[in-house]
């Protein structure tokens, strides 16, 4: 589970922001038992949902960026000389100081009872510091830390990874946690295991996640959950399967042994999604069923919320977390409610996953959906920096009309609007100063 992610010097986000779904102690009579997940072990009280509001170019996407580089980053550090535009600078460009200065980034999260506390500094080319903390229990411990080539480590926590350290095995540019648990360090794959469980997707191109749905689809207990999914959303879809457009019949590929177990791994597989529906005569349903296309026949709407059933489902299977950017694009607003509902809910949440989301539909803007503590904003200085901020943060009452006040611009978080009926934006004529 995710308890906090901490970002400083990435792209908008010029100063330290802390984004976390800790629950806020003043809130414990809006939804504790539908959308609070209890760690009484820890003493702690974490969120099972989180969304994020802001003007366009506000910094929301890059929020989620961040922690999507973060992933990629420690997952990756050992190819950063194949992948050489991972270490491109991703400073904050709009200053002098900073554009010269190391990025930061740190997440605490929750995985086999223990809490980690993980991040790192870096220049392109270069690990600046490097640290790893470990609560098992009330005091956290320091596993490693690292500045530059100097390395500090546990005695106990971490014998096999400073033995890698002292073999000299961790390159200035690589992340020793990546290097570790490539020598099956049980530390560094905790940590790494976790970060490969995190779900994190742009809503916008949903062909960058429907493999996970369509994986699903080749086994029958979980073809019929994402069906399920399908049906509750009154699309109007009997049955789905996949099909080659070279096949015919009997020798499919698509309906072999091979293929569902190559599917999951094999991204360029040749595929074509196909959709059965009611056909009618009339007012009655007759037997025939017509077959549609995923691709040419189905709304875009309708292939988004397909490509989420995935990875919705399978964050509630396994209670891992799911993080979407622009969710609520091509989607009506009450089936991103439907998505949201899901996760903020004692019967079909039972693993504790946790979802977080940014979103442009204010009508989620409501105290009988989200606390106040789960509903965050972000918006830009006049410098191009952006802030983020939760609503705990702002005094409001549980009984504030929160979708009302935030458009009227009371919570911030909104675009500053020009003059669009000035005719001058049609114009040749300068009208930016």
């Amino acid at each position: 589970m995710l308890i906090a992610f901490t970002i400083k010097n990435y792209k908008t986000f010029r100063e330290r922001t802390v984004f976390s779904l800790v629950a806020a102690n003043y809130d414990k009579e809006t939804r504790e038992t539908e959308n609070v997940i209890l760690i009484p072990e820890f003493d702690l009280r974490l969120l099972k949902s989180s969304v994020v509001y802001g003007a366009n170019a506000s910094g929301k996407s890059k929020l989620f960026e961040a922690l999507g580089f973060m992933q990629e980053f420690l997952v990756r550090s050992m190819q950063l000389a194949l992948k050489p535009t991972l270490s491109n600078a991703v400073s904050f460009k709009l200053d002098t100081e900073s554009e010269s200065l190391p990025s930061e980034f740190e997440v605490v999260f929750l995985s086999n009872k223990k809490i980690f506390r993980y991040g790192f500094e870096f220049l392109p080319g270069k690990i600046i510091s490097e640290w790893l903390y470990l609560r098992s229990h009330k005091k956290e411990m320091e596993v490693f830390s690292r500045r530059g080539n100097d390395f500090q480590t546990h005695r106990s926590l971490f014998k096999r990874g400073k033995n890698i350290i002292r073999e000299g095995f961790v390159r200035e540019n690589a992340l020793c946690v990546t290097v570790a648990a490539t020598f099956n360090e049980e530390m560094a794959l905790e940590v790494l295991g976790w970060f490969k469980n995190l779900q994190i997707f742009s809503g916008l191109y949903e062909d960058t996640f429907i493999n996970s749905t369509l994986s699903m689809i080749a086994e029958d207990e979980r073809k019929q959950k994402v069906l399920n999914f399908l049906y509750a959303a009154d699309l109007g879809i009997l049955d789905i399967y996949l099909t080659s457009s070279a096949s015919t019949g009997q020798n499919d590929p698509f309906n072999s042994d091979e293929y569902k177990r190559r599917l999951v791994d094999d991204l360029d597989l040749f595929y074509e999604v196909k959709t059965v529906h009611k056909k009618f005569c009339g007012s009655e349903v007759v037997k025939e069923k017509v077959i549609f296309s995923m691709d040419s026949d189905e709304s875009s709407g309708t292939r988004k919320f397909f490509a989420l059933a995935g990875p919705v489902i399978r964050a509630l299977e396994t209670g891992s977390i799911l993080v979407v950017d622009e969710l609520d694009s091509k989607l009506h607003p009450k089936l991103v409610l439907k998505i949201a509902e899901l996760f903020n809910s004692v019967l079909t949440n039972s693993r504790n996953a946790q979802l977080v989301f940014n979103t442009q539909s204010t009508h989620l803007l409501s105290s009988d959906i989200f606390r106040r503590d789960q509903i965050w904003f972000v918006e830009k200085d006049r410098f191009g920096a952006a802030k983020l901020f939760s609503l705990v943060e702002i005094k409001v009452r549980r009984t504030d009309k929160f979708e009302n006040d935030y458009l009227e611009g009371r919570y911030g978080g909104m675009p500053y609007l020009g003059e669009f009926d000035d005719i001058r934006i049609f114009s040749n004529e300068k009208t930016v100063n």
